[in-house]
This record gives structure tokens, C-alpha cells and sequence, in this order.
């Protein structure tokens, strides 16, 4: 892939070097200002690199801070041209975000904290669409269609050379939270374990034994810039966001980062962790998709499907739920079909009684002789007459015996 040359990078290097010029030269934002004849807000903003700088600014600002080498002047005007270009993601309408991904186009590391979902750089497709789905106000499907597209084309960051070096600190909640489904979850998951083998990115959770540490209220990034771009830092809100640039308050987010990776887990651990959550999660669907087919799929009996809202009988049509079993727990319901089934054909084998005189024990009355006397067939089954001797009830009596249990 070609070198991304962000726009939003340019101006912020442009205006780092405008302002070392200027504080070089001893002067104010507002003294440089009004001697352009520039307000102090389009100053600052050039210097910020929030606004882009024409050429005519340039060569103003070179004069005024007194920059005479051809060389630096026109790797001046090559860094106003490349800002005012369009970077490829400003085509997808991004809105606020767009400043966020010309960032990242071309930081070097990225620090990323999390306390409830998998950074956009390590989003599967199908995690990132259930993200898209659950959005208030909705989006169209064309639209998840675009964003699933522009974080695809975002993740081209951690192959490219150079890639970016991306350390991640995430709290144990974010692997427990199923977005999009188990199956969705357990790819996810399979997902960070491999990209945690890249040697350009460290995954680390900070587990639920952790206890309170200082940005259980906060999320944030962390980017940093080859020289002299300076780092800043992305908080993003429901509704907003926040770029940090102050020296003092990027230190503190970085010293905060550095205490959450002391506290969580290692990256071995990590890795051991997230595999028994995936373990875990496919037991839990492989058990949900055996109860779907045992429930869905009767012998003898008739299911109504979900799909085509008709009704199959069994006994004449294989069903095939494919959706949600898999082929094990087919075969399975399956195989119990067919057990069943022989079991209904085969006759009922009962154990004969014969005629003449048995033992019978009876708890609190020793050992009982009784007498089988044949009496009839009834339903295939022989039917005896059971004769009491006189001294067990005091009279000879009769009972009628089918198979091996007296019929009551």
C-alpha cells in the first residue's frame, strides 16, 4: 500500500512548525496577527491545525519570521497544499469522526483504553454491524453498509509499513458483553486472541479482582506522531467529543495508561483469558443450538418452521434446521429418530408367566404360594387367574394377572 499522507497530520505539522517560527521570533499570537493583518482566531487556528493556510498565508508568515531558505519555504507551501487535500475518507461523510481518522492515518502508536467495546481496529465485520444496528437514532442498512467499509479500510493501519503500533487496555466486561450474538462474540473473540499475536499490537484486560482503578469513568486514545507533530489524546462522548493538546493534560493521560497496563492482566494471561471466554461461549451455543434441534426436531410428531411457517411431518419429511444446529446435533436428533422409530415397530416382549404354583414375597408376610391357572388371551398377552390359599385371606379368591403385574 502507498504512503498515506493525511491531510489533518499536514496542517497540524504545518502549524508546529508555523509556531516555532513565530515563538523563535519572539512574538505573540496576537502581535503576528496584527502585523498580517490576520485575525488572532485564523492565526491560531493555522497553528492548531484546525485551518487550513493558503499560500499567500505562507509566504506572509515566512517574511514575517524572517524565513529566507528556499528549502524550508517551500516545505512550507508542500504542507499547505497536501492540507487542503482530501483524504479518502472524507468521501463517506463522517461528520466529526473524519478529523479522528485523518489522525489515525498516520499516527505511529495509539493507545487505546476501553470499558465497553472492541477498538474499531480489532472489530470483526459482523461485530461491528450489530455496533451500527443498535444506534439511536437508527441508520439505514446502506449506510452500516458504508461505516462497516470505512473501519475495514481503517484496520489496513496495523499491515501496512510501516504498521501502527497499537497498545490496548480493556476492561474484562468488554469480552463478556455478547454483541450481535454468540456466534458473532465467539468470532470476536477468536479475532483479538490472533491479532494479539502481532507484533506490532498488545492486548491486556484489566479483570473484574482489579477493583477500582483511576478511568473507571473514561475512555480515551492516546495518539502519537513522528516529530514535530505533537501527540494528542481523543475522548469521545455520546453526543461530543474532546481532542486534548495541552502538554500538562496529555502527560496525565499517559501516566494514567501506564498505571492501567501495571494493573491488568499481562499479555500471556490475556490471551489465556480471552481463550476460556471463547471456550465458554461455544459450549453455551453448542449446548443452546442441541436443545434447539431436541426441542425442534420430534420423532413421530409434527414442527411448524420458522422460515416457510409450514408444517412438516416427520414421519414422512427429514427436517433440516441449518440455521440453528449444527450438523452434530442433527444427526443427533436424527439418530434418536430412528431409535424410536425401530422401538414402535418391534412388539412388545413381555416375560411369560406359566401355570402352577410360584413364590411370591411380600413385605410382613414371609413367603406366599400362590396358583397360575390359565384363563385366556387378551391383546397378545396371556391372562392367568391368581388363586389366594385360604389361609392368606380367609377365603379362596381370584385375580386376573396380565404379563408379570397384577392388573389392579
Amino acid at each position: 500500500m502507498p504512503e498515506v499522507r493525511s491531510p489533518t497530520v499536514r496542517r497540524r505539522e504545518l502549524g508546529a512548525l508555523l509556531r516555532a517560527l513565530r515563538v523563535q521570533k519572539g512574538l505573540t499570537v496576537e502581535q503576528a496577527a496584527e502585523r498580517l493583518l490576520f485575525s488572532m482566531s485564523k492565526l491560531s487556528r493555522i497553528e492548531t491545525g484546525h485551518g487550513a493556510a493558503t499560500s499567500r498565508d505562507i509566504r506572509d508568515l515566512c517574511d514575517l519570521y524572517d524565513v529566507t531558505d528556499e528549502g524550508e519555504r517551500d516545505q512550507l507551501m508542500a504542507l499547505a497544499r497536501e492540507g487542503k487535500q482530501a483524504g479518502w475518507w472524507q468521501s463517506y461523510d463522517l461528520d466529526y469522526f473524519a478529523t479522528y481518522v485523518g489522525l489515525e492515518a498516520e499516527a505511529v502508536s495509539i493507545d487505546y483504553y476501553q470499558t465497553a467495546i472492541v477498538p474499531g481496529l480489532l472489530q470483526t465485520p459482523g461485530y461491528a454491524r450489530a455496533m451500527h444496528e443498535a444506534g439511536v437514532p437508527a441508520f439505514t442498512p446502506e449506510r452500516i453498509d458504508e461505516l462497516i467499509e470505512v473501519r475495514l479500510m481503517r484496520q489496513r493501519r496495523l499491515v501496512q509499513d510501516p504498521p501502527v503500533r497499537l497498545d490496548v487496555v480493556l476492561d474484562e466486561a468488554v469480552l463478556h458483553r455478547v454483541v450481535g450474538g454468540s456466534a458473532v462474540m465467539s468470532a470476536q473473540l477468536d479475532r483479538l486472541i490472533v491479532s494479539s499475536h502481532q507484533p506490532n499490537v498488545t492486548v491486556q484486560v484489566i479483570p473484574y479482582s482489579a477493583g477500582a482503578h483511576p478511568a473507571m469513568d473514561s475512555t480515551f486514545n492516546i495518539l502519537e506522531f513522528a516529530s514535530p507533530v505533537t501527540s494528542v489524546v481523543y475522548v469521545e462522548g455520546l453526543v461530543g467529543w474532546v481532542y486534548v493538546e495541552r502538554q500538562p493534560d496529555i502527560q496525565r493521560y499517559q501516566q494514567v495508561f501506564e498505571h492501567l497496563r501495571k494493573v491488568a492482566l499481562s499479555p500471556k494471561e490475556t490471551t489465556e483469558l480471552m481463550m476460556g471466554v471463547a471456550r465458554d461461549m461455544r459450549a453455551v451455543q453448542s449446548l443452546a443450538a442441541a436443545e434447539d434441534a431436541r426441542t425442534r426436531v420430534r420423532p413421530g410428531g409434527k414442527l411448524r418452521s420458522a422460515q416457510a411457517g409450514k408444517l412438516h411431518d416427520l414421519r414422512s419429511e427429514e427436517f433440516v434446521d441449518s440455521d440453528r444446529a449444527s450438523p452434530a446435533c442433527l444427526a443427533e436428533g436424527r439418530a434418536q429418530h430412528e431409535r424410536r422409530r425401530l422401538r414402535r415397530s418391534r412388539p412388545r416382549q413381555r416375560e411369560d408367566l406359566r401355570p402352577g404354583f410360584q413364590e411370591c414375597r411380600r413385605p410382613g408376610a414371609g413367603v406366599l404360594r400362590v396358583c397360575l391357572a390359565p384363563l385366556s388371551r387378551c391383546g397378545g398377552a396371556r391372562r392367568f387367574r391368581l388363586i389366594l390359599p385360604p389361609f392368606a385371606g380367609g377365603f379362596s379368591a381370584y385375580r386376573s394377572v396380565t404379563g408379570n403385574t397384577l392388573a389392579r
